[in-house]
């Protein structure tokens, strides 16, 4: 039977993660694509995909190396089927000749750890090769492509295919995978403590938490959404983040009358015409 235009107009019902603070945020859609970044040593996008792949309907999971915590699943596993992919290679391979028809959702576990490791390994190969260059007629060097901005494009290409497939098929994508330390320096002038002294330039160096498949890339505009998860504290159940005009001994009795805790906090990012939108919450 063929897609009629009503079917194309109506709206369609998100799939819920069972987390209000999250549901309230994220509209996981049919066929869209998202992802997951979570920072090294947590499971809490397991919290939100299980609740996505608690609905009694079929789903994939593609698994590269990490650990799923089948403990915490609730649902019926005879619904998920599991395969295992240990590169980027064999991932492509799979995707271009899984059937996707069966599934209404599809997790592709550890992504970004998959690009990582052939972004590692082009950069080592180029290392230890001998670079040969290509000349024109008249021995001039033509200008190529780097090893990493062809990964970029086979990235591209590859995230291309599985939004056509959630498309097609009317079916939810999900990437995952961890993020990475990543150092920027800010620069300012610093006032001087005369007027005959000149201003001078200062800098502070600032480690942040990234994901390791970059928010700017060529594939950004592949992605419905994108998630960030992390962990924080949060006071009294309204209030996340530290307040600086507490005391440690404040913090401490704060936490003892169970008033104040870590919780798992998420940062969705959506970009639209260029533009990009954040919005957070906690659970």
């Amino acid at each position: 039977m063929g897609t009629t235009l009503l079917s194309l107009l109506d709206p369609k019902e998100p799939r819920r993660t069972k987390i209000e603070s999250v549901d309230a945020v994220v509209d996981f859609t049919p066929g869209n694509l998202y992802d997951i970044a979570c920072v090294p040593g947590t499971i809490a996008q397991w919290d939100i995909l299980f609740g996505l792949l608690d609905h009694g309907t079929r789903s994939a999971i593609v698994s590269a190396h990490s650990h799923i915590p089948w403990h915490n699943f609730k649902g019926d596993k005879t619904n998920i089927d599991l395969f295992r992919v240990d590169s980027l290679t064999n991932l492509i391979f799979l995707v271009q000749n899984l059937d996707f028809s069966p599934y209404k959702l599809v997790i592709l576990d550890d992504f970004h750890s998959l690009y990582q490791f052939a972004l590692t390994n082009l950069r080592d190969r180029r290392r230890s090769e001998t670079q040969r260059y290509k000349r024109d007629a008249n021995g001039h060097r033509k200008d190529q492509q780097s090893p990493s901005r062809k990964l970029q494009l086979v990235i591209q290409s590859l995230l291309l295919l599985l939004s056509n497939e959630c498309q097609k098929h009317d079916l939810i994508v999900i990437t995952t995978g961890k993020m990475v330390n990543m150092s920027q320096r800010f620069f300012s002038k610093s006032r001087p403590a005369s007027t005959q002294e000149e201003e001078e330039d200062t800098s502070i160096l600032q480690q942040i938490m990234v994901p390791i498949l970059p928010l700017n890339g060529p594939w950004s505009g592949q992605y419905a959404k994108r998630l960030v998860l992390y962990k924080d504290w949060v006071k009294d159940g309204n209030q996340a983040g530290l307040d600086k005009s507490l005391t440690i001994v404040d913090y401490i009795q704060l936490m003892e009358k169970n008033q104040m805790r870590v919780c798992p906090q998420f940062l969705c990012i959506a970009s639209n015409n260029g533009e990009r939108t954040l919005q957070s919450g906690w659970w």
